[in-house]
């Protein structure tokens, strides 16, 4: 396999080829948007614990796809599933006596809770978000669970500021209604992600770091719906892309204006348009179609880029009526 990050990196043709040597065990908190019984994040269990690394899952009960980095405020109910899985639930009412699944940022900061408990305090060295089932490019990023759960891990205001990577991918077409095709391509997408959290697990103990990656910093992997040709480092691009189209998701309501009061109408995501935006030979998008893993550092702050230019649209507002 050849790397490349725009240009061929030497550093990540690691990946290509396993792991740096004597990688230590490392603590991780693994979960998803999809469920804890998904296809996505068993597979990844198992590729992380079969690389030799402590390995503790805490997803939603049920599938949260769409969530982004919202989180449950009432009470919660963890249940055991496995050795060391556990579904996370939201109560629906004061005494819990309905559930349903928990926002898979609740998940996150639950299982990091929960590791830290099981090591006596310490860790988890990293959480990982994934596998999901369907990438998140572009601008689907701002509303995915997988990616929203990782940046809830990043954040110094909630868990602690935990590195965090969040893993997707879409199965490839002719794996549809065949699980043995399926269980391979996550297969492979599970000993990429090991290979990777080990390469930078191991560069960071050889540049002296304590942490796998720079504090507030997010990565979001995508990996191909074929075996990748390569890894490139990209910015996040500005489009949603749907079968090699660029487009845009509409909502509707169609009946809601006629509504009486206390009627109600059906709304929903009514379909798509197509936004005819033009991407770079090498944006995200294009590189995901062209077959590269994509990877997009991220951070958590949401600031505009020089702020201090839109200073002038607010001056001269009156604070008060005169």
């Amino acid at each position: 396999m050849r790397l490349c990050v725009t240009t061929c990196s030497p550093i990540l043709a690691f990946i290509a080829l396993g792991a740096l040597a004597d990688t230590p065990e490392i603590q991780i908190a693994l979960t998803n948007d999809d469920g804890w019984q998904a296809d996505g994040i068993q597979t990844l269990y198992r590729s992380l614990e079969k690389s030799g690394h402590d390995v503790t899952l805490v997803a939603p009960a049920d599938q949260q796809s769409g969530s982004s980095a919202a989180i449950n405020m009432g009470q919660l109910r963890v249940i055991r599933e496995a050795e060391s899985q556990f579904s996370v639930h939201a109560c629906n009412d004061d005494v819990c006596t309905s559930t349903s699944g928990a926002e898979p940022a609740t998940a996150a900061l639950v299982g990091i809770d929960l590791t830290r408990r099981k090591n006596g305090g310490a860790g988890p060295d990293i959480l990982i978000s994934g596998t999901n089932e369907g990438a998140n490019l572009g601008s689907a990023t701002q509303l995915s669970g997988t990616v929203g759960a990782a940046v809830a891990a990043s954040s110094r205001t909630l868990n602690g500021a935990v590195p965090a990577i969040a893993v997707s991918t879409d199965v490839p077409d002719t794996c549809r209604e065949k699980p043995a095709c399926a269980k391979a391509h996550y297969d492979r997408v599970g000993r990429f992600v090991a290979n990777l959290l080990e390469h930078l697990a191991a560069k960071a103990n050889h540049e002296d770091r304590t942490r796998i990656l720079p504090e507030g910093l997010v990565l979001n992997v995508n990996y191909p719906p074929v075996e990748a040709r390569g890894i490139r480092v990209v910015a996040q691009d500005r489009a949603i892309n749907y079968n090699g189209a660029t487009i845009r998701l509409e909502f509707s309501c169609e009946y809601c204006v006629d509504l009486e009061i206390g009627d109600t109408a059906e709304a929903a995501l009514s379909g798509f348009s197509k936004d005819d935006v033009e991407l770079a030979t090498n944006s995200e998008l294009t590189s995901f179609a062209d077959g590269y893993v994509t990877i997009v550092p991220m951070h958590i702050d949401y600031t505009a880029d020089n702020y201090e230019q839109y200073a002038d649209l607010f001056s001269g507002i009156k604070l008060k009526n005169q």
